[in-house]
């Protein structure tokens, strides 16, 4: 939950709202008492299917990744940053579509906690500091954190009973 909540949120803000998890949760390369492994499949009310997996246990880790297919196109985040998007003709004429940025198996949090990037939490905390100052609610406001933490709730849920979780207010 603590590090793979961010990108269930940016998940669910890309694709909508979330009407079923089914999960498996496992401690696979840590003695801890709790999971270093959770997989997830996701159904969304649009109709449209994911996955979403959150492990410290995958060597030597490396940076968290959020990637959107659809029949159009594609679109691959790294650590907050498009790495690769593919729209259209140019998604089928053999053009990879890479932006700049980490990719090609660069390291990243899982590995190294200390290269998480800051700037994102930076800007939500000014803009809550704006938004109060200015009378006006925040970009992201409480419900927001409260739909991607249902989600992640569903998948511990649905990890412990086997069977599939539904979500009505995701």
């Amino acid at each position: 939950m603590n590090q793979g909540i961010h990108y269930v949120d940016l998940l669910r803000w890309c694709m909508g709202p979330v009407t079923e998890v089914t999960a498996v949760c496992a401690t696979q390369a840590h003695q801890i008492e709790v999971e270093d492994t959770a997989l997830a499949i996701v159904r969304f009310g649009s109709g449209a299917v994911g996955t979403i997996l959150s492990s410290t246990a995958a060597y030597p880790g490396f940076p968290q990744r959020l990637e959107i297919t659809g029949t159009d196109g594609t679109v691959v985040v790294e650590d907050g940053r498009i790495v690769r998007r593919a729209f259209g003709a140019q998604a089928t004429a053999g053009d990879p579509g890479n932006d700049a940025g980490p990719g090609g198996g660069a390291v990243g949090a899982a590995a190294d906690p200390a290269a998480i990037e800051v700037a994102s939490h930076a800007a939500q905390i000014a803009d809550l500091l704006a938004a109060i100052e200015e009378g006006r609610a925040p970009a992201v406001d409480g419900q927001a954190g409260r739909d991607a933490l249902e989600i992640v709730r569903a998948v511990y849920e649905s990890a412990r009973t086997g069977a599939p979780v539904r979500l009505t207010d995701s």
